[in-house]
């Protein structure tokens, strides 16, 4: 009876110093959850904006007179460098020369391949039709779910795949009167630009803000050295030099900025899939700021898109649905 005894006075304060541990770790994964769940809110909340503020893009581009698109995209381009140089310049008080030091050969191949999804974009435009390209560019939500597998390790949830479905459904119902008008070299390389900017979405999870901002400093002024001998001579006017100025130099930057900073702290499959707001929002700002109405496809299809996006957020920031939003936030926290 007396061990008996001694063991139960023993064994008493074991159990509640091991009950106090489970209840501590208990607490601690709960609000790492919560930590992380903020994250995720953050970052949806980032690339939100930088997409909506992308959206008046096409409707100034279509102010603009001139016809030469080498010249609009050098314009363009060159002023996006330079704004993202200043910006580097104030935030991190280095020299654009000194900031690219930094880079190491993942850093210069991220350049290389958003010069190239900046490029493509122009030459599919070119080469296939504008329906085409569009729809092709929506590839990116599977480019960006398998790179996310492959080098992240990210596992695609089954809502995620409805999403992506209803989203590629919408883009669909939107271009299908238009789809088939195009070439096969066109097509493909709108296939190409979805495939790098996917790849860049990734790399940007392995980067801090520095590096992002001289990544794509360096590859819009790649792109606009590369479009200067097809935009000679120049042709734009001072109005059309105006858009381009506040396109390039202040509202794309401050979008690009947005969109990339959020990217870091969301799934790849998700960043692509919020990458399709500028596709479905772009004609309703045409519609609000020059008068050009939207087709009722366009509208339903855009509507399925918005309503892909909204209803997949949802769904990861209900209550009880903390834990994958936790995993998605520790996949995808910023390296610096």
């Amino acid at each position: 009876m007396e061990s008996a005894g001694q063991h139960f006075t023993c064994d008493s304060p074991a159990k509640a110093q091991l009950g106090s541990i489970t209840a501590s770790t208990r607490m601690s994964w709960i609000n790492r959850g919560r930590m992380l769940k903020s994250a995720y809110v953050s970052g949806l909340i980032l690339s939100a904006s930088g997409m909506l503020l992308m959206g008046p893009d096409s409707m100034l581009l279509r102010l603009v007179s001139t016809t030469n698109t080498a010249e609009i995209i050098l314009f363009r381009t060159l002023f996006i460098g330079i704004s993202l140089a200043l910006a580097a310049r104030l935030l991190f008080g280095r020299s654009l020369l000194h900031s690219i030091k930094r880079l190491d050969r993942l850093g210069w191949l991220a350049v290389i391949g958003l010069t190239g999804n900046q490029l493509g974009f122009v030459i599919a435009i070119g080469l296939t039709s504008v329906a085409n390209t569009l729809v092709l560019l929506a590839t990116i939500l599977i480019f960006a779910a398998i790179f996310g597998r492959i080098f992240l390790g990210e596992r695609v949830p089954p809502r995620m795949v409805v999403a992506i479905s209803l989203a590629l459904g919408g883009i669909v119902i939107i271009f299908a009167g238009s789809i088939g008008l195009g070439t096969i070299t066109g097509d493909l390389a709108a296939i190409a630009t979805a495939a790098l900017y996917a790849l860049y979405i990734v790399f940007l999870r392995q980067t801090d803000t520095e590096i992002m901002l001289v990544t794509l400093c360096l590859s819009a002024l790649f792109a606009a050295l590369i479009t200067l001998p097809l935009a000679i001579p120049f042709e734009v006017t001072g109005q059309d030099f105006t858009i381009l100025l506040f396109l390039g130099g202040l509202l794309l930057p401050l979008a690009f900025v947005l969109f990339f900073s959020g990217a870091r702290y969301l799934p790849a499959a998700e960043v692509g899939l919020l990458a399709l707001l500028e596709t479905v929002l772009g004609p309703l700002w045409v519609w609000v700021g020059i008068g050009e109405t939207p087709q009722p496809a366009a509208l339903a299809g855009g509507a399925l898109v918005v309503s892909a996006i909204v209803i997949n957020a949802l769904c990861l920031l209900w209550p009880g649905n903390g834990q994958p939003a936790a995993q998605a936030g520790q996949r995808s926290s910023p390296a610096g």
